[in-house]
């Protein structure tokens, strides 16, 4: 008595794809239009190489098995049903060509290296439901340029390292987890948010991001790690919130644009060398000519006895309609204001907080003419 065959793989002829082939009475497996699957057909097992253009996973599937499209290159695009609901590791990595992916409704889980080294791959939605992107999902994914992440995220592994054109990146304010190095070398990322639910910015989670302008850091943020914005040489001003207990050493390691940072509480805990630099040629490491700014009801604690690292820089109290961050409150200010209105110069971050003295949170005309008025004396305080 003769068993049935196991599988046939149909070798075609060259430049064609080959196929699965399975027997009827193979008691494990089963194969449709040459893609291998277990025998009911609830689990992709396999996708043939080399077969050229696009695959709809037909519904009824729920499972996607690990490295079932690994090196597919020809794959260019992919639309996974409703009825999956688990996908493993490593599942599109390195299908090269893929440029279109449509993701069901029934996935929690972007898996481990499921779109790594999907070069091609430009831009993709990631659907309501989903709860977590896990460690290298988009690995050098170096054209992806635009992620949509569902409200539902809670959880970002080092998902994003290497995505070097990616330029919009919205974290929902679900999110309360950022591994360390989660957008190593997005380097033409030019704005952040970070949502009030995150309270660790995890060590390198921003490194290398070299065209970062932007960070406005949640209101709940108590620590920042080691090399967080390390090379986030754009970036010329930040605020840190009053619930910020520690800055990890080199956090802000050659930013070399940073001119102002505003506390809103009292000092933190800074760690070697948070806010310094390398000198050109001879790698002799200095501080970044950073000015704190800090609020007047700290100034007692900004102003401890002794000497601390924070003296080793530019401390100033924030001064109320000193718009041009001189010090002093005078036509200048004014001046500046209404040329930050017209758009001919910004303000920086600091000169924003100490220009809306009439707290409207925004600026306007009125906050310069209440300075003059200030100025003149016709009013007593801003």
């Amino acid at each position: 008595m003769t068993s049935a065959p196991f599988i046939h793989i149909v070798v075609p002829p060259p430049q064609e794809s080959f196929a699965f082939k399975v027997s009827p009475d193979n008691p494990y497996f089963s194969a449709v239009d040459g893609v291998l699957f277990n025998k009911d057909r609830t689990t992709l097992v396999m996708y043939p190489k080399g077969r050229v253009g696009s695959y709809t996973i037909a519904d009824g599937v729920t499972e996607i098995e690990d490295g079932a499209f690994y090196n597919c290159f020809e794959l260019t695009a992919v639309t996974i049903p409703d009825s999956v609901e688990k996908v493993g590791t490593g599942v599109f990595y390195q299908c090269t060509a893929l440029t279109e992916v449509n993701l069901g409704k029934g996935l929690d889980t972007i898996s481990e290296r499921m779109f790594e080294n999907c070069i091609s791959l430009e831009r993709i939605v990631i659907r309501e439901g989903v709860t977590d992107i896990l460690n290298l999902a988009f690995e050098n994914c170096i054209n992806l340029k635009t992620v949509t992440l569902p409200e539902s995220l809670v959880h970002i592994g080092i998902a994003f390292r290497g995505c070097g054109s990616l330029r919009d990146i919205n974290i929902p304010n679900g999110v309360t987890d950022i591994e360390g190095d989660a957008f190593f070398c997005c380097s033409k990322v030019e704005s952040i948010v970070i949502p009030d639910s995150v309270t660790e910015i995890k060590p390198s989670s921003f490194y290398h991001m070299s065209s970062l302008r932007e960070v406005k850091l949640g209101k709940n943020t108590t620590s920042i790690g080691q090399r967080a914005f390390m090379y986030a040489q754009s970036l010329e001003s930040i605020i840190f919130p009053a619930s910020l207990t520690t800055i990890d050493r080199q956090a802000f390691f050659q930013c070399e644009s940073l001119k102002q940072a505003v506390f809103e509480g009292a000092p933190p805990e800074l760690g070697e060398w948070a806010f310094g630099m390398e000198t050109s040629g001879d790698r002799y490491t200095v501080r970044i000519p950073v000015t704190m700014f800090y609020y007047p009801q700290y100034a007692d604690q900004w102003s401890p006895n002794g000497e601390t690292e924070w003296h080793r820089y530019d401390i100033q109290e924030l001064v109320p309609g000193d718009a041009d961050c001189d010090g002093v409150v005078n036509a200048a200010d004014a001046a500046a204001i209404l040329r930050h209105v017209v758009r001919i110069n910004k303000l920086t971050q600091a000169g924003k907080l100490m220009a809306d003295v009439d707290k409207s949170m925004s600026i306007t005309s009125a906050d310069a003419s209440k300075i003059l008025r200030y100025i003149v004396r016709l009013d007593d305080t801003l």
